[in-house]
Order: C-alpha cells, then structure tokens, then sequence
C-alpha cells in the first residue's frame, strides 16, 4: 500500500423466463429456527430463490438498496454482500462471482439464489428435496484483530473471516498510521488482497477510494487528489488505463480513454476559461482530432 502513497502523491419487475415453481410451500432454517418471508422463497429454472431482505436480516447483517443500480447489499462484521437485479453475479467485499441464476423481482421483493446470500457470510447450505427446505448452518468464521501488522502496514482494527490466526476471505482492516482510512475486500495469508481502499486523510494522497489489487491500483477509482484534480475510472497495475474521467479545479475536465496515464483514444475535453468543448482521438496526451 505503501507504494500506493507516492503514486496518487504524483498523480422493478421482471418477466421470469423459465417456469416458476407452484408446488408446495419451500422452508428456509437457520441453525433450526423458521426464517419467515413475506415474499415465500420459489424455484425459478431449479434454483431455490429467496427474498434477499429475510435473509440479511435473519443472519443480522445491515440492509441497504441502491434503487439507482438495484442492488440489495447486507453488511455484517466487516463483509458487504450485494446483488444486483439482472446481473448473474454476486459481490463479497467487492469481489464480483458468477451466481447460477441473476436476481430478480417478484412482488416488488428482491429475490436471489439463497447459496449466492449464504456463503458470502460463511453460511453453510444444504437442501433436503423430500421436505423442500433449505437448511443454512451459521459457520460464521469472522472475528475482530486488534493491533495487526501485515506488508509493512499497521492496521489498529480487523474485521472479518480469519484462518489460522490472520485475515483469511473477506474482511475490513483500518490502518492505524492515517485517520478513516481502510482496506475492504479479500485477504490471503494475512494480506490485504483484492478490494478497495478508502481514505478521507489528504496525507495518504488522495480522498475517495481506489481499486487494489495485490499491492496496486488496479479497477475502478472515485479519487480526489491533493492538487485538486478527480479521477473517476480504472486503472491498471498503479496507471490509468481504460475509460475515465478527470476533473480539474477550474471546471475543467477530459471524459474518455487513457492508456499508462495519458490520454489515448477517443476523448472529449472541456475548457472552462473558453467554454469550448473538443471531441476526437488523442496519442499519447496529445489531441490529434
């Protein structure tokens, strides 16, 4: 992360395709107890799909929906798992997975496949066809480290699943050298290593967050940088590359590609002084038309 510091320093209702399932009512357990739904659970092309809201809630984790995106999201000690209406995937801590079945609305309820929800908070799932229940078994493997010491960084607090003693899976660890600043995402071995880094400390280098992927910048980025400048896009291996945004403190800004943190591709740029706006190809940061 280190590296990372010097770097910025310089720098609604859906039609369902398949049959829905009208057979006899489906039960969902948790550790032997009933969850109760409003929206019962249905089969929809043989996944079990369940109302995402019941299902935070019961494993005691905090609800939120994003109606912008629809995306549900259940946070609980240091994991966020959330889903997206449509999309066959689901994201722990930022970490996008394929799913068997993308969510879906029925009765104004998000449903998703119920294993998509448990597993991404340790939850074990299993499937009893004769009763037509899912039973989950909370194996819930998060804890808290206070004090931790991981790739030359110093972190006051960790939150989230652990093997072994260090940060194993997903997890939220706060670094104890810069204010409200924090690593959120997957951990190998004690190490922080795909997800996000937040900060609101302009001594880190920048304010808003970074993709991280093994020790660099790599992914999707809303920064503010000390000098002023924003940058909303991605990034690879500590450069911009791919499609983003920069904003200057004038006004100003250029929307478009960038290749090794120039601006390469086609591009429109905005001049706040003149109140005129450029459009076309760029080389190397240079406008070509």
């Amino acid at each position: 992360m280190k590296r990372i510091i010097s770097l910025l320093l310089v720098a609604i209702f859906v039609l369902v395709p398949l049959s829905v399932s009208a057979q006899s009512e489906i039960k969902v357990l948790l550790d032997g107890v009933a969850i109760e739904f409003d929206q019962p659970p249905v089969i929809i092309s043989d996944r079990t799909m369940v109302p995402v809201r019941a299902i935070y809630e019961a494993l005691g984790a905090e609800v939120s929906w994003d109606a912008t995106t629809r995306t549900a999201s259940g946070e609980k000690n240091g994991i966020i798992v959330s889903v997206t209406i449509d999309e066959p995937k689901v994201s722990i801590n930022y970490n996008k997975k394929g799913i068997d079945a993308p969510a879906v609305i029925v009765n104004d309820r998000t449903l998703v496949p119920v294993r998509a929800l448990a597993e991404g908070f340790g939850v074990k799932v299993d499937w009893d066809a004769t009763t037509r229940t899912v039973i989950l078994k909370n194996n819930d493997t998060t804890t808290t480290i206070t004090d931790y010491e991981a790739d030359g960084d110093s972190y006051s607090t960790y939150i989230g699943q652990v093997s072994e003693g260090v940060p194993n899976g997903y997890g939220t660890g706060t670094l104890a050298t810069y204010s409200d600043t924090y690593f959120i995402g997957s951990w190998e071995d004690g190490i922080p290593a795909i997800g996000r880094l937040y900060t609101n400390d302009n001594s880190f280098g920048f304010v808003g967050f970074v993709g991280y992927s093994y020790g660099a910048i790599h992914g999707y980025s809303e920064a503010t940088l000390p000098s002023g400048e924003a940058y909303h896009g991605n990034w690879e291996n500590n450069m911009m590359n791919g499609y983003g945004e920069l904003y200057m403190p004038d006004g100003s800004y250029y929307k478009g590609e960038f290749k090794s943190n120039a601006m390469y591709g086609y591009g429109e740029i905005y001049d706040a002084a003149t109140g005129m706006t450029d459009a076309g190809n760029w080389v190397n940061g240079e406008f070509i038309g």
